[in-house]
């Protein structure tokens, strides 16, 4: 055997080594949830989901997703798995303490939105997501971001979220920050920030603020940060309370899409249903029930949807709004559409019905 030929042989050897290497450190990590304590993992990183007692919990796996290279699975079986945040008092960013910071690729699989309930004891919102996550088959309630935004989740990645509900969670303001995106606050403002929702139910949420936006989701572009939000086949329903300004369902200042989906009964003062300041399409959808109330004096605008004067383009098709309410003062002065309030935007409608909207006082 030549020199040459050894040399060859020991860098081939080298490489397959390296590569075999590479390719474990790279493989997906599948954590399985059976405890439902709010614990921490005893060592992040080392591919072991347990905390002081050898327990997986979903803490625990997060600190492990987070700290593992690569794209990793949790499931959270189903047997009515009720997880309970009761985190230190502290707040990080590595889901040790506070909310469950996501900060690497995750997809989380739970039993059924009837069965895992995730939920945030009115102490912290549950989930902060920066990295590209998939949510399903689980319910998330009872988060309060107090003095922040998104109740419920708060989304600067990709996020998805399949088959689940999005329940009684709270944004409230303190001082002069928070308050906007009860359930879901989906920010653009560093990155670009993506939302969807297929098949699921976001509903009760508020937004505890004087001028809050958006208590079921609010999309907000800030900055250079593009920001979109898809909603398929999913309920957006009973959002909203009397402090609420803009959105009761959804506010969008981003790019919305809504398919075959339904915005009932969401109240707030401008936009009881939706109030859509970006570019906008609506198709298969029904919009009804809907309420925009008397708040402080103002009379409220767009029962059903409120379009501000920003000039962006609004695409309505095969959709149905109806039995939106409106209100108004005592004399009726200032009274404004109770199905449909267009400020200054480029709105279509085309193949759709528009009935039975009505001003109240």
């Amino acid at each position: 055997m030549t020199r040459k030929f050894v040399n060859i042989f020991y860098v081939a050897v080298a490489l397959l080594f390296i590569h075999m290497g590479l390719a474990k450190t790279c493989v997906a990590e599948t954590f399985t949830v059976y405890f439902s304590d709010d614990s921490v993992d005893v060592s992040p990183g080392d591919g072991i989901c347990a905390d002081s007692e050898g327990k997986c919990t979903l803490r625990a796996a997060i600190m492990e997703a987070n700290a593992l290279p690569g794209a990793d699975v949790i499931h959270i079986p189903a047997g009515g798995s009720v997880l309970s945040l009761d985190p230190v008092d502290w707040v990080d960013d590595s889901a040790a303490g506070g909310d469950l910071d996501v900060t690497d690729d995750l997809t989380i699989i739970g039993g059924g939105a009837e069965y895992v309930k995730i939920i945030g004891a009115l102490k912290y919102r549950v989930f902060d997501i920066r990295a590209t996550v998939t949510i399903s088959g689980v319910t998330i309630t009872r988060g309060l971001a107090n003095g922040s935004d998104g109740g419920g989740i708060v989304n600067s990645g990709t996020l998805t979220i399949s088959d689940s509900v999005i329940h009684q969670n709270i944004a409230k303001q303190s001082g002069s920050s928070g308050g906007d995106g009860g359930g879901i606050y989906n920010n653009g403002y560093y990155r670009s920030a993506s939302l969807t929702i297929i098949n699921s139910t976001i509903s009760n949420n508020t937004t505890d603020a004087s001028n809050g936006s958006g208590a079921g989701i609010c999309n907000r572009k800030e900055g250079d940060g593009v920001v979109t939000l898809t909603v398929v086949d999913s309920v957006i329903s009973g959002n909203g309370d009397n402090r609420t300004a803009n959105g009761g369902g959804i506010n969008s200042s981003g790019t919305l899409e809504i398919i075959n989906s339904l915005i009932r009964n969401n109240y707030a003062r401008n936009g009881g249903g939706l109030w859509l300041g970006g570019p906008s399409t609506i198709a298969y959808s029904t919009i009804k029930g809907n309420w925009a109330p008397c708040i402080s004096g103002w009379n409220g605008s767009g029962g059903g949807i409120y379009f501000p004067n920003w000039g962006k383009t609004m695409e309505i098709s095969h959709s149905t709004i109806n039995n939106n309410v409106v209100c108004y003062g005592g004399d009726g002065s200032g009274a404004k559409a109770a199905g449909i309030q267009n400020d200054g935007s480029n709105v279509s409608i085309a193949n759709s019905t528009i009935s039975g909207n009505y001003s109240s006082n």
